[in-house]
């Protein structure tokens, strides 16, 4: 870890974590209902970063993020049937402690590298307590490991979409 990223995680305080914008969908009750077993798909996309004007005092950080519910694909089929999907927006704001000029690379290296961490255990609660409300069978995200980049599924944001026909 370089010596700026460093100091900026020392100097940062999450103040909240809120979603700015959410949809859920049951794709198939028929699916679900007949589907024994489920695979999950993720998405995890980083938005971006904006630090407040002109004092740098707040820092905003956007994730987009997904869970796909799917059946078990059929011999000599191509694509898993989809059931269910919650995707939203989530939100971070940091608190900057130290009122100095933030370098904007420095502050993207932390939102791509450290915020997950801290909305994950959000995001999981959201996913299963959302699952429960729409009756699905109970979504539980795994924990989330430390990789040098989370995987993105752009399948999992156009399911959708693709679902409303």
């Amino acid at each position: 870890m370089n010596h700026d990223l460093k100091q900026f995680i020392e100097s940062v305080e999450l103040q909240d974590i809120h979603l700015d914008s959410f949809t859920a969908k049951t794709i198939s009750r028929g699916q679900m209902e007949a589907t024994p077993r489920f695979q999950l798909m993720e998405k995890r996309e980083f938005l971006g970063v904006v630090l407040s004007e002109p004092d740098h005092h707040t820092m905003e950080v956007r994730y987009s993020l997904g869970a796909l519910l799917t059946g078990e694909a059929e011999e000599g089929g191509d694509d898993p049937p989809k059931v269910a999907i919650v995707e939203a927006e989530v939100v971070a704001i940091y608190q900057l402690s130290q009122p100095h000029p933030v370098d904007s690379k420095v502050a993207e290296e932390f939102a791509r590298t450290s915020v997950l961490f801290n909305l994950w255990p959000f995001w999981r609660e959201f996913v299963q307590e959302t699952s429960i409300r729409l009756r699905w069978p109970m979504v539980t995200l795994p924990l989330l490991k430390f990789t040098k980049s989370a995987p993105s599924l752009p399948n999992a944001s156009t399911a959708l979409q693709g679902s409303e026909t």
